[in-house]
């Protein structure tokens, strides 16, 4: 995968605690606007490290990747519509407390998650 070996299974949870304390760090005004673009630069580097970590815990499990993605694809509609009921009483002050919590709610999701034990298993548990 070139780069330093592991490199994926640090920068997954590390780019996601980085996230937590700089969508708390953009609660002050004055932090705000370079918190938010450093957020779009951890978040870009952490979805294609989770695909690559994916790829080096399950090699060979097309099915696996293909699950992962439709799960990302189905996260992808339905987070930016629980974000919005979130925002929607609260106010666009609450915006990083909310990306807080998604941050937070990765790593739980994924540790929720039936270990597997080889190709083809992350298809079997969604069966």
């Amino acid at each position: 995968m070139g780069g330093v070996a592991g490199s994926e299974q640090a920068l997954v949870p590390g780019g996601l605690a980085i996230a937590v304390v700089l969508s708390l760090a953009a609660f002050f005004d004055t932090a705000r606007p370079l918190a938010y673009r450093v957020l779009g630069l951890v978040f870009a580097s952490v979805d294609p490290m989770g695909f690559i970590w994916y790829a080096v815990l399950g090699p060979g499990d097309g099915d696996g990747l293909a699950t992962l993605i439709l799960c990302m694809t189905a996260g992808g509609i339905i987070g930016p519509a629980i974000e919005n009921l979130m925002l929607s009483p609260t106010g666009i002050r609450a915006v990083p407390l909310v990306i807080a919590v998604s941050a937070v709610m990765d790593p739980a999701v994924f540790a929720s998650i039936p270990r597997c034990d080889g190709p083809g298993k992350l298809r079997d548990l969604v069966r």
